[in-house]
């Protein structure tokens, strides 16, 4: 259900600007960005996430150790964290090199043990959420089949956040009753862009984008490791998620 509604949310963000596009320009040979294009288009990313939370949830489970049932093998928990994401854009340049910029996507973060490919390995949702940013984008050329931008972000981020999915779901005696929250609604962050155009209107980017997300959970989490004896973030009850991405973007430049 939740990625029926990340793409209702996306169409929505492309239907406004399509409308005001001008197709006759698909047969034009690249020209770039300049004064009066809209640019509309779809991404999606990998990356890898860091921040409190992500220390926090580091440390609590190291040095945590899971016997597998069927071998009687005992291994050391190791956890691997992975962000991926995927969306649509929009932007319209009222003026040469700078552009007015929106997207709308849905991002999760998965936690995974990395036993080794002779073990099975445990995957958990952490966090997972719908954002729209938006920010002024500076280009640096004008009219060139390249071009290099930089985007400040800022926007609203609606997210759920699940602490120690992966330990809740090993450690048989870790049993806390409180490990949800939520992410504020303030995100933001900044990314660097290459584009290259083509006949046609057609282009391609490539981004490295960091965003940052608060979250709160409802409460401490209210049970230490039984193994180690670490506490979830030292008892408190908010912290940080810095995703830094790499992300691949395709769509087509129309004047408007």
């Amino acid at each position: 259900m939740k990625y029926f509604f990340a793409a209702v949310f996306i169409a929505l963000l492309s239907v406004p600007c399509a409308a005001s596009t001008n197709f006759e320009e698909l047969d034009k040979p690249p020209e770039g960005a300049y004064k009066g294009q809209f640019l509309v288009g779809g991404f999606f990313s990998l990356g890898v996430p860091t921040g409190t939370l992500i220390d926090a949830e580091d440390s609590f489970i190291k040095n945590s150790t899971y016997t597998f049932s069927k071998s009687e093998t005992t291994k050391v928990i190791w956890i691997s964290h992975l962000s991926y994401m995927l969306g649509a854009f929009c932007e319209y340049m009222p003026i040469d090199y700078i552009g007015a910029h929106a997207k709308l996507y849905y991002s999760e973060i998965v936690q995974r043990t990395t036993f080794g490919p002779d073990y099975e390995n445990k995957r958990k949702t952490l966090y997972r959420d719908v954002s729209f940013l938006v920010g002024p984008v500076f280009h640096a050329t004008n009219r060139r089949p390249w071009d290099v931008s930089l985007t400040p972000l800022v926007g609203l981020s609606v997210g759920s956040y699940h602490a120690t999915p992966i330990a809740k779901s090993l450690i048989q005696t870790y049993k806390p009753s409180s490990t949800k929250g939520n992410s504020s609604l303030l995100a933001y962050g900044a990314d660097l862009t290459a584009s290259v155009y083509f006949s046609g209107g057609l282009f391609i980017a490539l981004t490295a984008e960091w965003v940052r997300n608060n979250v709160a959970l409802s409460k401490p989490v209210d049970q230490v490791n039984p193994q180690t004896g670490a506490q979830y973030l030292n008892g408190g009850k908010s912290g940080t998620i810095d995703s830094w991405r790499i992300i691949v973007s395709s769509g087509y430049a129309f004047l408007n």
